[in-house]
């Protein structure tokens, strides 16, 4: 999957399922995330973008989740957010739909996100692949 938003092209290579990438700050997801949001706020209704802000309940994020199938998936700072129901509600749409998931506690990453993949950032796009090594 390629979208592009502005002069970035941001290309999803990967299959449906749940994807993390290891626990790197500074690495660009979250840039990753407000480009998603701007090419959503543009009118691109292929993907969805869920990250924190104050007052997010668990009835929001699983209602966006499963109002219809969206190709990709981004759930930003899930940390924050993260319950038992909105982590049911991926499980059950992870079959078709890439998740991109960005957590905070390794630990939990491990457990929630086996299939880690590689995240390239360059001056012309975003890259989400399997790596090699996984």
């Amino acid at each position: 999957m390629k979208i592009v938003v502005g002069s970035m092209v941001i290309s999803i290579e990967l299959p449906f399922g749940i994807h993390a990438t290891e626990d790197d700050s500074a690495m660009g997801k979250t840039y990753l995330a407000k480009l998603l949001q701007a090419g959503m706020m543009a009118g691109d209704a292929n993907y969805l973008v869920i990250t924190y802000f104050e007052g997010i309940t668990t009835d929001f994020v699983i209602k966006r989740l499963r109002e219809r199938t969206y190709l990709f998936i981004m759930m930003d700072r899930l940390d924050l957010y993260l319950s038992d129901g909105i982590a049911d509600a991926l499980v059950d749409i992870r079959e078709n739909t890439c998740i991109f998931v960005d957590l905070k506690n390794w630990n939990l990453t491990k457990v929630f996100c086996p299939n880690l993949v590689d995240f390239e950032f360059t001056e012309r796009g975003i890259r989400l692949y399997e790596g090699d090594d996984i």
